[in-house]
């Protein structure tokens, strides 16, 4: 049934289709460097911590690009930023093949983390255009899906490659990838900008009154024009960001690969494969993510996720036989959560962002958003790896699982329900 009602809006929506299509090459490529980077420096003679630098060289440029390029995006409009950062990220990958040392390998990640900075917010943004707050969910989790499956599959296609050919050649591959999605926006993707200023908008119950409102009829200036992001719920859903980009970074990113290869024992190829399962996970969630958050409430789907988020880092810190389950196993089954987890807190969260955001400034909102997470991805290789290289990977993890439990009970007890039958009957009711 569900399935049946996402198939009818999306032929409402080819544009988010499209949107979905240019996603996953650009994720695909992005997948398979998640697997190529780590295993890479570690050929280089890098260390734990050194690995996670390169995570946060990719994500210094993501911060300093999320907002920029939301901003560029109001002014030549979402399909030419799109395609550039589909060209940026081809030649930090290609450049990267030929580093051999850190700070090389650092420059060139860095630039493709301006590549996909600028691809990922503004793709969030486009989406965004094209939603409503009744559809924005589910839309948001179409593209989600297209994301993730891109991640899903470019692990185990780098780990192949990486297998037979070495791991410089995948590097050339993401490229022409990456060139491939360019091209497919610039040819299929339709421009969005200005679609969200021509909504009608709210009553004044719902836009005004409200101050977690998503329309403001009233143009503001100066710093009114970001107070907004001083709001309860604003502040509150950086929580969810900062806990999921950091384990991103941290772990999947950096930790994790390494962990299986070294400590576990496993080719690139099962490497890989183990990579891939995340994204199994979350492609196997998302579909319903969506459609339990319009309906029930964005809490409803954000609270689970970062519960399950601390039930896997826990397992993936023991990491040790059970039973009659190796080690190996065990690992899998935590990432297997940990995707789970991953595709809970990835289009709900966006979508909690919009809920909260005046219409005229949700490529900034959501630019600042990824820009939060971002600092929280760059912090997030370095600081776990500075932990496993001094006391051990289990310590780093165990730490990590009760931050995002802090995280996880202040923004169920603190944080304002913005969707939902529940938010939908208040509004009718108060116009």
């Amino acid at each position: 049934m569900q399935s049946s009602r996402l198939i009818a809006l999306l032929n409402q929506q080819r544009a988010v289709v499209y949107v979905g299509l240019a996603t996953f090459l650009f994720t695909l490529a992005q997948g398979v460097s998640i697997f190529t980077y780590p295993l890479y420096g570690r050929e280089l003679g890098l260390t734990l911590a050194q690995v996670g630098l390169t995570v946060s060289a990719f994500a210094v440029a993501r911060v300093f690009t999320n907002v920029p390029s939301a901003m560029i995006s109001n002014r030549v409009g979402r399909r030419w930023v799109l395609i550039a950062g589909g060209l940026f990220a081809a030649a930090g990958y290609v450049l990267s093949a030929n580093a051999d040392s850190l700070l090389p390998l650092m420059a060139f990640r860095f630039i493709a983390g301006i590549g996909s900075a600028a691809f990922i917010t503004v793709g969030i943004v486009t989406t965004a255009d094209l939603s409503t707050p009744a559809n924005r969910a589910r839309l948001m989790s179409v593209f989600q899906w297209s994301f993730i499956l891109g991640i899903t599959l470019g692990p185990f296609i780098g780990g192949l490659i990486a297998q037979f050919w070495g791991l410089r050649i995948p590097f050339y591959v993401i490229g022409v990838v990456s060139v491939t999605s360019a091209v497919w926006t610039l040819v299929m993707v339709p421009e969005t900008r200005g679609l969200q200023s021509q909504a009608q908008p709210l009553p004044d119950a719902e836009a005004g009154q409200n101050p977690e409102a998503g329309v403001r009829s009233t143009p503001l200036s100066g710093f009114r024009q970001f107070s907004f992001m001083l709001s309860r719920g604003y502040v509150l859903v950086m929580l969810i960001f900062i806990g999921a980009f950091f384990i991103r970074g941290g772990g999947l990113f950096s930790l994790f690969p390494v962990v299986a290869k070294e400590d576990l024992g496993l080719s690139e190829a099962f490497v890989g494969v183990m990579q891939t399962l995340p994204a199994i996970a979350s492609l196997l969630v998302l579909p319903f993510v969506g459609a339990i958050s319009d309906r029930f409430g964005r809490k409803s789907i954000i609270v689970p996720g970062m519960m399950l988020y601390v039930v896997c880092l826990l397992i993936l810190g023991y990491s040790t036989p059970v039973w009659i389950l190796s080690a190996a196993v065990v690992f899998a089954i935590g990432i297997f959560i940990f995707g789970m987890a991953q595709g809970a807190s990835g289009p709900v969260p966006i979508a909690y962002i919009a809920d909260v955001s005046p219409t005229e400034r949700q490529a900034t909102a959501q630019g600042m958003a990824r820009t939060v997470g971002d600092v929280a991805l760059m912090s997030g290789g370095p600081v776990l790896g500075l932990i496993s290289d001094n006391f051990g990977t289990s310590e780093a993890l165990y730490g990590t699982a009760v931050v995002m439990a802090i995280f996880m009970l202040i923004f169920w007890f603190f944080a304002r329900e913005t969707a939902g039958r529940r938010v939908q009957q208040a509004n009718q009711q108060a116009s």
